[in-house]
């Protein structure tokens, strides 16, 4: 039995229809990067060596002194026999999960930080809120909001990580998506 490896940005782009880039990004082939994509990672990689450097918040979002910060923290727990969960946090400070969001508009928050909620709830990792820190570099705007990770937050993330994760995973075994790219693998070397 294959087991299904699920990370946030598989399943949200699964969930919005954008099959193919799910797929594609699934088995980590080539996908999509644009102009402010590119951006977004320079700006994380900036903030993520300013947290290091002085072990606090970047400037940009107030510099408040953190407790013990962990950036890009990388968690992997297994959900079930056939799921595992995956995914990269932006800065883990419990009881706090910071996520960093650049672009023009504001992002969509929910989802994600629950997911990270039940990532650090699997490893036992006590979180209880979760700050987005979103930089609009074109308008120099900066906005900050909280998500509070109750139970019942946490259940809907699992729910939703076991809905678009279970139909993933069944159309990977219906379609053998899995003994596919393993064979092509084989075949490229």
């Amino acid at each position: 039995m294959n087991k299904f490896r699920a990370s946030y940005s598989v399943l949200s782009t699964w969930a919005r229809g954008d099959w193919t880039n799910a797929i594609k990004m699934y088995f980590k082939m080539d996908t999509f990067e644009n102009e402010a994509m590119r951006q977004g990672k320079i700006y994380h990689k900036m903030w993520e060596n300013e947290v290091k450097e002085t072990g606090c918040m970047p400037k940009i979002f107030g510099g408040k002194k953190l407790n013990n910060p962990r950036t890009e923290e990388k968690l992997v727990v297994s959900v079930n026999d056939w799921l595992d969960l995956v995914g990269v946090i932006d800065l883990l400070d419990s009881p706090e999960i910071h996520d960093y969001k650049t672009g023009k508009s504001s992002p969509d928050i929910d989802i994600q930080v629950g997911i990270y909620g039940v990532l650090a709830t699997y490893k036992k990792i006590y979180v209880d809120v979760a700050y987005i820190h979103h930089y609009d570099q074109y308008a120099k705007k900066v906005e900050v909001h909280k998500v509070y990770l109750t139970d019942k937050k946490l259940e809907e993330s699992m729910n939703y990580i076991l809905t678009v994760a279970g139909e993933m995973y069944d159309y990977f075994n219906k379609n053998n998506l899995f003994e596919k790219f393993n064979h092509f693998l084989e075949t490229t070397g």
